[in-house]
C-alpha cells in the first residue's frame, strides 16, 4: 500500500521565495556589470629621438669634419632599440662673413637661414664609425683663401620613422684657417725595440701663405694603405720632426703617414696626410752575450752557468768548446739549450778548455760570445 506524505503549505511559499529572491540578485549583478565603466582609451606611445647634444666640428685635410652621437634615448626616455626606428638624418648648415663671436640661434632663425647639407634616409652605414656618425663638409679646392674668410655653422636633427623630430641639437661653429703642406721626404730607421720615422717640415700653408702654421705632428700607422688608421699613434703631439714607433711588431710591412696640426685649441685644424711610407720590419738584430759566465769544476765535470742578456726574444744560447787537439770551436750538446746552465762531462785531465756561450733569438740571430777558460788537473 502506497504512502503519501504531505508538505506543509508554508514551506512551500518559503522555497518559492528563495528562489525569486537569488534569480533577482544575479540579475541585478548582471545589470551593473554591463553598466560599469569603460576607461578612456589611452593614445598611442610617440617615441620621437633625443636631439643631438654632442656634435663637434674640426677642419681636418680639405674639409669640416663632423661628428655627432646616433642617438639611445628618446624625448620619452626610453631607448632607440634600432637604427629602424630612425628614418632621416638632416645636416645643416649656415656659411657667415664674418668670423664670430657666436651665440647659438633660435631654431626658427638657424632653419630659415640654413641650407640642408646632408639628407640621408634609412641607410646610414656609410657614415657610421661605430655609434658615431662622421660628415665631411668639403671646402672649394679652386679659391681656399676665400673660403678662410668665412665661418661656419652647423646642426643636426634626427627624423623617426612617422616623420616627427624634436627639432635640432646643439649648434657649433667654426672659423677654418689656413693649412700647412703635408710633410714630405719621410724616411725611417729601425732597430731592436724601435722604427724611428723622419721627414722635412712645410714651409708653406695650402693659400701659399707663410710661414707654415705648425703646432705639432700626428703620425698614423696601418697595415693596409687602403685602410689608414683612423687614431694616430702618438697620444700627445711630436714637436720634433720625427717619431719613434715603439709598438710595431717584427716580419710585418707597415704604411706610415704624418699630418701637421696646424691650430691644437678651438678650432682645431689638422693638415692633409703625407704620402705613405712603407716599412718592412725585419729582426736582424743579435742579441747581447750573456752575464757572469762561470766555468766550475766539480768531481771531474765541468759546470757553466750564465745569465740571460737584456734582450726580449731570446730563444736559447749556443755553448762552444775549444781546448786540447779539438782545434777549431765545436758546438756542445743541442743546436741550442733554453737553460742558464750546461754540465760537460766529456773533459780530458791534464787539459784546458776554453768555453764560449752566444744567445739567439726567436729569428735565429747569434750574439757576441761570453768567453771562460778552465784547466782540468
Amino acid at each position: 500500500m502506497p504512502v503519501y506524505l504531505s508538505v506543509p503549505a508554508c514551506l512551500i511559499r518559503l522555497s518559492l521565495r528563495r528562489c525569486l529572491l537569488g534569480v533577482l540578485c544575479v540579475a541585478v549583478a548582471l545589470i551593473l556589470q554591463g553598466c560599469a565603466k569603460v576607461a578612456a582609451p589611452e593614445p598611442p606611445l610617440v617615441k620621437v629621438p633625443s636631439p643631438s647634444t654632442d656634435l663637434t666640428a674640426q677642419e681636418h685635410s680639405d674639409g669640416i669634419v663632423l661628428t655627432v652621437s646616433m642617438p639611445t634615448l628618446n624625448t620619452d626616455g626610453s631607448p632607440v632599440s634600432t637604427l629602424k626606428e630612425i628614418k632621416e638624418i638632416e645636416v645643416f648648415r649656415i656659411t657667415e662673413a664674418h668670423r664670430g663671436p657666436w651665440l647659438p640661434l633660435p631654431q626658427e632663425e638657424f632653419l630659415w637661414r640654413a641650407e640642408r647639407m646632408v639628407a640621408v634616409s634609412d641607410d646610414f652605414s656609410r657614415f657610421l664609425r661605430g655609434l658615431v656618425l662622421v660628415f665631411t663638409d668639403e671646402l672649394p679646392a679652386a679659391n681656399r683663401a676665400a673660403a678662410y674668410r668665412k665661418s661656419f655653422r652647423y646642426a643636426v636633427r634626427f627624423i623617426n620613422a612617422k616623420n616627427q623630430t624634436a627639432g635640432l641639437g646643439n649648434q657649433v661653429a667654426i672659423a677654418p684657417v689656413p693649412l700647412p703642406l703635408p710633410p714630405a721626404d719621410l724616411s725611417s730607421e729601425a732597430g731592436q725595440d724601435f722604427v724611428r720615422i723622419r721627414w722635412s717640415e712645410p714651409v708653406t700653408n695650402d693659400d701659399d701663405s707663410r710661414p707654415a702654421r705648425i703646432a705639432g705632428y700626428k703620425i698614423y700607422r696601418s697595415e693596409d694603405p687602403e685602410s689608414p688608421s683612423p687614431a694616430p699613434l702618438n697620444d700627445s703631439l711630436s714637436i720634433k720632426p720625427e717619431y719613434e714607433d715603439r709598438a710595431f711588431q717584427f716580419d710585418k710591412t707597415y704604411y706610415y703617414v704624418v699630418s701637421v696640426v696646424a691650430s691644437a685649441g678651438n678650432p682645431y685644424a689638422e693638415s692633409r696626410g703625407s704620402a705613405p711610407l712603407t716599412v718592412s720590419t725585419v729582426d736582424k738584430f743579435p742579441p747581447g752575450a750573456p752575464n757572469d759566465l762561470h766555468a766550475v769544476l766539480d768531481r771531474g765535470i765541468v759546470i757553466l752557468l750564465w745569465t740571460a742578456p737584456e734582450a726580449p726574444d731570446i730563444a736559447g744560447y749556443r755553448v762552444y768548446r775549444a781546448g786540447g787537439t779539438e782545434g777549431a770551436p765545436r758546438l756542445l750538446g743541442q743546436e741550442s739549450v733554453a737553460a742558464l746552465s750546461l754540465r760537460d762531462e766529456a773533459v780530458q785531465p791534464g787539459t784546458q778548455y776554453r768555453y764560449s756561450v752566444r744567445a739567439v733569438d726567436t729569428h735565429g740571430n747569434e750574439g757576441p760570445p761570453a768567453e771562460a777558460s778552465i784547466e782540468i788537473p
